[in-house]
């Protein structure tokens, strides 16, 4: 087979047997890899009403048929389960070269169910397959589990994925990391990891990736490649990583700041990409098969001693800074570098926190949760206390560990403040301005998400003329026209779902979504994914092909969260951007209208072909081939 090994690897921690199986060519046909190979089967094996933390609940880890390639970015993979923090469909996706080596040992993706008695570890090498003894590692941070198995293995080139504190204790936001700052961070994968006692997966592979068209396939990544590089975002990328984005956001009054009470940060002087390169920076690190090298090495002092961190990411300084109300860089590179290191999504942890010192200063804490701490805003060692607590569950970060849902539920009148969607905080953008990406926030499959389908045209500059040259034929001239205003509610519920469907493509294919339409319409698009797919595989999808792969993936996410009890109500925002209009900054005065969200939420559904509750229609399945999944309300 080209491009794909073709096999699933399963593993029964319940017995710790293992077994090897094809995936048939058309199931791989039908949802590439990667995100969509998981979610079916998510959706076939996690029965409705699943605890995410039992041992019914599955976990998948999958790759796409462009990992371990010349693909450009194509260093990405996919974790997917019920999630524990929201109840439902979840997924999280991360970069590093763990994908790339599990296709060099010849599977697509691994399918792991039950629960081990005892602490273990999954190494994998080529057909060889064991579930080791990894009480040793039990209570060891995520860069020294790292260490201690490629010690014990004898193996400096074996790739880890591996839990922290954090997910061994079941804290809901826990995320999956490897190379030591790359982490599948969202949903919670690391504390179903935990539940399963599953502390690490270890991978060497020996073996190669076969091609259809070898002449065309590296025409198809060089013409990738040079369009990447010659991209208006590729410069600041591989110049400053995400971090460029701190003050582009806090320019257009975006950057979510003290828990959205404002979209713009007066601290953003301490607090950008200029201080970071001048103080911090090291050098820059990349995926495999990466151009752009976004991420970049830093060093900062902790205890009189040098720690070096390897992911400076926009979101985790703005979840732990502005959001928080922190205008101290070192303090959020610290508290980034703790929650690489434990095991914890940045932008739950931050979220969480900035959370509580809104409760704090609206007097709505007791004095005997939170034992002594100064949750005032920006509070430097609170925020580090707080990261630490949350990770080992002591003190009030136990009560923090939950998430900001069920933290709001704890304290009665504190919803109203709780920025979540489906139990999923939202990241560090604030949406009032941006209707599309408030839209985009509301329905996605997994909560709020920045990730899922975000419609950069509404932001990019680009005049009405240029977007009706690419989206006429799509979502129609006059929505296409439209939605090149930010402000404007018209045409963005069918952008959103166009740019679900393809980000479900670029997230099965596996290559980075900071190379593609979702960062900007100058990088890698619709075409160049059918030509390097195409030669890769010698499969001959059309671009409409692609799309209703990405289609069929998304209704097979969305009839999980059906099953779950999901409805229009769920699709929905945080109540402060319905009713407080922004205070200050560049965009003071915006909010969402709730009537014309109502208008563009029609319009989604309308466009995907589902029902006004947002249930995908029988006729809808039947087109997608879905129809032995229709729910019973149809």
């Amino acid at each position: 087979m080209f491009g794909w090994a073709g096999r699933r690897l399963r593993v029964d921690l319940n017995s710790g047997l293992t077994s090897i199986e094809t995936i048939a060519e058309h199931t791989l046909a039908n949802y590439l890899g990667g995100r969509g190979l998981n979610s079916k089967v998510i959706l076939d094996e996690v029965s409705p009403g699943t605890d995410p933390l039992g041992p019914d609940n599955v976990l998948a880890i999958g790759i796409g048929p462009f990992n371990g390639t010349i693909v450009p970015t194509s260093g990405k993979l996919t974790i997917s389960a019920k999630s524990p923090l929201t109840g439902i469909f979840g997924d999280s996706n991360t970069g590093g070269y763990f994908g790339s080596e599990l296709k060099f040992a010849g599977f697509d993706q691994i399918v792991i169910t039950g629960r081990s008695s005892t602490p273990a570890y999954l190494y994998i090498k080529d057909d060889h397959v064991q579930v080791r003894d990894a009480s040793h590692l039990w209570g060891k941070n995520t860069w020294e589990t790292e260490r201690m198995i490629k010690e014990e293995l004898g193996d400096e080139r074996v790739e880890v994925l591996s839990i922290g504190q954090a997910g061994e204790n079941l804290v809901r936001f826990a995320g999956v990391v490897n190379n030591m700052g790359r982490i599948a961070a969202r949903a919670g994968m690391g504390a179903v990891m935990g539940s399963k006692k599953l502390k690490a997966i270890a991978v060497r592979g020996t073996g190669s990736v076969e091609v259809a068209y070898p002449d065309k396939f590296a025409e198809a990544c060089y013409k990738a490649h040079d369009k990447i590089k010659s991209a208006s975002f590729y410069k600041p990328l591989h110049t400053s990583g995400t971090l460029f984005l701190l003050r582009h956001t806090n320019e257009v009054g975006r950057l979510n700041t003290r828990n959205s009470q404002q979209g713009w940060f007066e601290g953003i002087e301490t607090l950008n990409a200029e201080l970071f390169h001048a103080q911090y920076k090291i050098k820059n690190r990349g995926c495999a098969s990466c151009p752009i090298l976004c991420g970049h090495a830093y060093h900062i002092k902790k205890d009189g001693r040098r720690l070096v961190g390897n992911a400076a990411e926009y979101e985790n300084i703005a979840a732990l800074g502005a959001m928080c109300g922190n205008a101290d860089l070192k303090t959020a590179l610290l508290a980034s570098t703790l929650c690489d290191q434990y095991g914890l999504d940045t932008i739950s942890t931050g979220s969480v926190i900035a959370f509580a010192m809104e409760l704090w200063q609206r007097g709505m804490l007791p004095g005997e949760d939170i034992k002594g701490l100064d949750l005032s805003w920006g509070h430097q060692d609170t925020i580090i206390s707080l990261v630490n607590q949350i990770a080992l569950r002591e003190g009030f970060g136990d009560i923090l560990a939950e998430g900001v849902q069920k933290v709001a539920e704890k304290y009665p009148g504190s919803e109203q403040f709780a920025m979540v969607i489906k139990g999923m905080p939202t990241n560090v953008g604030d949406y009032r301005s941006t209707k599309g990406g408030a839209l985009a926030q509301a329905v996605s499959t997994r909560g709020a998400d920045h990730l899922r389908g975000s419609p950069v045209l509404e932001y990019l500059g680009i005049t009405p003329e240029e977007s009706e040259a690419i989206f006429g034929n799509i979502i129609g001239k006059d929505k296409a026209r439209s939605v090149v205003d930010y402000r404007n509610y018209y045409g963005k519920g069918s952008l959103v779902a166009w740019s679900e469907n393809f980000m479900a493509v670029v997230d099965s294919a596996e290559f980075c979504k900071a190379a593609s339409y979702w960062a900007s319409l100058d990088f890698l698009g619709p075409s160049d994914v059918q030509a390097m797919l195409n030669s890769l595989t010698g499969f001959n999808f059309s671009e409409s092909d692609l799309f209703k792969i990405g289609e069929r993936i998304y209704n097979i996410e969305k009839i999980f969260n059906v099953r779950e009890g999901m409805r229009r109500k769920d699709d929905t925002l945080p109540v402060r951007w319905f009713t407080e209009k922004q205070p200050a900054g560049p965009s003071k005065g915006e909010l969402i209208e709730a009537g014309k969200f109502e208008e563009m939420l029609d319009e989604y559904y309308e466009f995907r072909g589902w029902d006004k509750e947002g249930i995908p229609t029988k006729a809808k399945l039947q087109e997608l081939g879905l129809q032995d999944y229709a729910p019973d309300q149809n």
